[in-house]
């Protein structure tokens, strides 16, 4: 999350601008959202226009628009955020009290008024702009033929890949092709590359050697500071 403008008044009222960049930010905006909240957006609209010849069409213009939070959607598959409310400013498509629903998206900032901006929210906009505050744990969930690798962070689990590959059947009075098949699928599922958020990549074939099962989960933070130990010659195991 990008922090773009702070304005809050003694009395704890004002507005903030940001600017969600991953998957987990939106997530935090969702939790930053209120109903009666104000929101300020870019979006778009259906006009009708009437031409001189009388006829009636419809064009969709992009508008910025600030409403007051009615009801919030929150589409994780998506990635997106809905924000229905009413419209409380003017604009030269849509009229005041008028009903309009914001997404919010990725890559995309907005303003969000409060008339009281409580501790506990603005400790959350801290975290999800400080980009210390990562995910610890990556974790990878298989089954026969099909591999989950995922980065659990304090709030969400984020998938970051799918891997698929074909299995053949196991034969009667053969399995050789089958077991082959299943020796190969572990070592593709762990050559996917990730980028945590912390920024620094990795492989989850490195964590591998160090006694990952075949399911399971490690502390991403032990394994980069095994790594770097292992590079400068100290092989004591990591706290």
């Amino acid at each position: 999350m990008k922090l773009l403008s702070k304005l809050i008044d003694r009395d704890n009222s004002g507005q903030i601008t940001l600017m969600p960049e991953e998957a987990e930010d939106m997530w935090h905006t969702y939790n930053l959202l209120q109903i009666k909240d104000s929101l300020r957006a870019s979006t778009f609209r259906k006009v009708q226009t009437e031409s001189s010849t009388g006829s009636v069409g419809s064009n969709r213009v992009r508008t910025t628009l600030t409403i007051c939070v009615e009801t919030i959607d929150f589409d994780a598959q998506a990635c997106m955020l809905r924000v229905k409310g009413t419209n409380i400013q003017e604009n030269d498509y849509v009229k005041m009290g008028a009903y309009h629903t914001i997404e919010l998206e990725l890559n995309r900032k907005f303003t969000l008024a409060k008339k009281l901006w409580d501790s506990v929210v603005l400790e959350r906009i801290e975290q999800a702009c400080d980009p210390g505050y990562n995910a610890d744990v990556g974790a990878v969930i298989m089954q026969e033929g099909l591999a989950h690798i995922c980065l659990v962070t304090s709030s969400m689990t984020v998938l970051r890949a799918k891997v698929e590959t074909t299995i053949p059947r196991k034969r009667k009075g053969s399995c050789t092709q089958h077991d082959k098949e299943q020796k190969i699928q572990f070592p593709n599922c762990t050559s996917r590359r990730l980028t945590p958020p912390s920024g620094w990549r990795m492989l989850l074939s490195d964590w591998c050697s160090y006694g990952a099962g075949r399911c399971g989960c490690v502390n991403l933070r032990k394994i980069h500071s095994v790594r770097e130990q292992s590079e400068s010659g100290d092989t004591r195991e990591a706290g």
